[in-house]
């Protein structure tokens, strides 16, 4: 449906889809869900309820990370786990950028950077993390940062020309 611009489908599938997962307790699809509800919700326009499930799937992605976390312990060598762990990590990372993407549509500048700083640092040590993503990642706390310092510098110079304006 999203492929043919049917967004309003796309979303009402991808619901159907999500609350089959939570039926059948399909934690490893539940994350990946709600980010594709987000994607749609967000290309709908809808940032509010977008953020609201990237924030859904970034819980989603902390419990499984910890179940992961857990299994490893109990099987240290398997690959197949330390796989999964990285690659729900790297969700992890997606989902809180996108609040942040989600967060700086809304206008909330400030908290979208502080979503932007904890989506570099879920990835940072990530050996498998792609480094495309990281560099989004980066590159999206950069440009934002600059934008409140652009911002503050510009209501400076308002008050320094008001304040210091040579008297005629």
């Amino acid at each position: 449906y999203k492929k043919d611009g049917k967004l309003t489908q796309a979303l009402e599938a991808l619901k159907q889809g999500l609350d089959v997962c939570v039926q059948f307790n399909e934690s490893e699809n539940i994350s990946i869900t709600q980010l594709n509800i987000c994607a749609i919700l967000s290309q709908m326009g809808d940032h509010k309820a977008a953020a609201s499930y990237a924030n859904k799937a970034a819980f989603q992605c902390q419990e499984d990370i910890l179940k992961l976390s857990i299994k490893q312990g109990q099987e240290p060598c398997s690959s197949k786990i330390v796989h999964n762990l990285n690659e729900k990590t790297s969700m992890l990372g997606i989902a809180l950028y996108n609040m942040g993407v989600q967060e700086e549509f809304i206008g909330n500048l400030n908290l979208a950077i502080d979503w932007y700083k904890k989506a570099c640092s879920a990835i940072e040590d990530d050996p498998e993390a792609d480094i495309t993503l990281k560099e989004t990642f980066y590159n999206a706390l950069h440009q934002a940062t600059s934008k409140i310092l652009d911002t503050r510098n510009k209501l400076w110079d308002k008050r320094a020309e008001t304040f210091y304006k040579p008297k005629k």
